[in-house]
């Protein structure tokens, strides 16, 4: 669940804040408020842990790195795409290479482009603007779209 700060101490919403599921929608604050007094959510505040400075030796991704990356890529990825749901994790670069994984190093992806990186050599950059470009290997047949 997403809430705003000020809306959740508030009790409602103002213009511009939100409180909603992802994927499902917008809830009433009193939703969350008393969701959250089961101890059923986890926060996501901005102020809160440094997710540049979590950083794992492993493919594992750390709670808070989970929770900042789905956060942060609502969306995938990949330049144009605008698909929003079943998102999977991705490392750019590839764990192989850089035998970490870090906010910056991995995102998420839709899982047609998921499956381009992973199982047919396509390969991805990083734009440094929150997207990323893909790129087909040269054995690509023409008709397969990437995007």
């Amino acid at each position: 669940m997403r809430v705003d700060l000020p809306a959740l101490l508030r009790g409602r919403t103002e213009p511009g804040e939100t409180c909603e599921i992802p994927g499902v929608g917008p809830v009433a604050v009193r939703h969350a408020q008393e969701v959250l007094s089961h101890g059923l959510l986890q926060l996501v505040i901005t102020d809160g842990v440094d997710v540049q400075t979590v950083v794992s030796n492993t493919r594992h991704v750390p709670p808070a790195l989970k929770i900042a990356i789905a956060e942060r890529d609502r969306r995938c990825k990949i330049r144009g795409c605008d698909h929003d749901h079943a998102l999977e994790r991705h490392h750019t670069p590839p764990f192989e290479e850089s035998h970490r994984t870090t906010y910056g190093e991995v995102g998420n992806l839709c899982p047609k482009h998921h499956d381009l990186v992973t199982h047919r050599a396509y390969t991805s950059t990083d734009n440094r603007d929150g997207t990323w470009d893909l790129h087909a290997p040269a054995n690509a047949p023409p008709d397969t779209a990437a995007a």
